[in-house]
């Protein structure tokens, strides 16, 4: 503005030169000028460069005007650009989870897209569980997972709260994230139903990274992801529920089929051996007849919590049956199979059931049958046809054993 306001000055500073030399080296013109104004030379000079001088400080205040104008109508549509992106990025998040409702990859898309609308340098999406009281996932987009402490967390999540902040260092409860580098801070919680179930993080290395407008965004992003995380959510329990046994909370026999014939299909494919486990509580009628129904299901639950404890991670275990178990031992032998089974049969047997005294034998046990493919058949209805055929064998034995060949 300061160079338009000189070349306005320069220019009527020439023109005022031009017309004072036009005047004096003109006969006509000074004649002119002469016989209709009496008013000197110097006087007309003034108010043509005052005239010059209003009709720039007009046109001055025009161009502020305009400049305002169109700063606004940038910013309006930057604004509108970026609500665009959102539509556009929640009707794709949206789709996929019509396609695959599942909660860790509408979580990642989430992240993801709040990091290129926000344009910040790390963003933060982590998820909380009133029921259990913890976090129980975390998702990071950036160049590193920050952990925002407790205090942040409980004012974001628990209590609800926004925050903007453009300079962590001026706060004493965000002054650790200055010394991580990080000097704008941006969060909103995740909501369902009045309910705070996460919080929605943006981190920025620069000063004032953030704006009002950002923080309008990311609460927009924040109510939007908090329907799609309790909608996955809920279907994920509702899967769960549909492959979960209700008095064990093991897999159920549908699951256990499911996965079999997958499991035995990877071992085919893959040339590796695989083996599988049939349990059974020896006696239970009569224990269940002896103490009750309760008395019995919580021993099915023991003995389901034994299993699962002794097995690792990658074996699956499910309920059956009535009284019936069965293990999966992915990638296992047989021998290595029956080895394991040996030991869950010695922490049945360890463990004191109330009333077990009143077993035929005095003890409640349990008879396994084990088999393996390749050796014992080489379809998933072979080998775990030979596996309660070895089950049978282990009762008509005497019980509590496990028979593997």
């Amino acid at each position: 503005m300061r160079i338009k306001s000189l070349v306005f000055v320069v220019i009527g500073i020439v023109g005022l030169i031009a017309f004072n030399v036009l005047y004096r080296l003109s006969p006509r013109l000074y004649a002119y000028f002469s016989a209709r104004s009496s008013l000197p030379t110097n006087i007309i000079s003034f108010f043509f460069l005052l005239g010059i001088l209003l009709l720039h400080k007009q046109f001055q205040g025009r161009m502020v005007l305009l400049e305002r104008e169109s700063e606004k109508m940038r910013l309006s549509l930057f604004d509108h650009i970026r609500e665009s992106i959102l539509l556009t990025t929640l009707n794709e998040i949206i789709a996929v989870f019509g396609r695959n409702p599942n909660l860790d990859d509408i979580l990642n898309r989430i992240a993801e897209a709040s990091q290129k609308l926000i344009k910040a340098d790390n963003l933060i999406l982590q998820v909380y569980s009133s029921e259990e009281r913890r976090y129980f996932t975390l998702v990071v987009k950036g160049s590193e997972a920050v952990d925002l402490g407790e205090e942040i967390l409980e004012d974001v999540i628990l209590s609800g709260n926004s925050a903007l902040i453009n300079n962590t260092q001026s706060f004493s409860r965000y002054r650790f994230l200055s010394a991580k580098g990080y000097s704008s801070f941006l969060a909103a919680p995740l909501k369902h139903r009045g309910e705070s179930i996460g919080l929605l993080a943006a981190l920025g290395r620069e000063k004032g990274a953030f704006t009002s407008r950002d923080l309008g965004l990311m609460t927009t992003l924040a109510v939007q992801a908090s329907l799609l995380i309790e909608n996955a959510t809920l279907m994920e329990k509702t899967k769960r529920l549909s492959i979960t046994d209700g008095l064990t909370n093991l897999f159920n026999r549908r699951y256990f089929e499911e996965f079999w014939k997958k499991e035995m299909g990877e071992a085919i494919k893959n040339n590796q051996p695989c083996s599988i486990a049939m349990f059974d509580v020896d006696n239970f009628k009569n224990y269940n007849d002896t103490h009750g129904h309760q008395a019995g299901d919580e021993v099915l639950r023991t003995i389901g919590h034994t299993l699962q404890r002794g097995t690792k991670g990658s074996d699956i275990v499910a309920r059956y049956g009535g009284e019936e178990f069965v293990v999966i031992f992915s990638e296992t032998t047989l021998e290595n199979a029956a080895l394991v089974c040996r030991r869950l049969n010695r922490a049945v047997t360890e463990h004191h059931f109330p009333g077990e005294e009143t077993q035929p034998n005095g003890d409640l046990t349990v008879s396994i049958g084990v088999a393996s493919y390749p050796g014992d058949g080489t379809t998933a209805e072979t080998v775990l046809k030979k596996a309660d055929d070895r089950l049978y064998s282990a009762k008509e034995q005497g019980r509590n054993r496990v028979i593997s060949e």
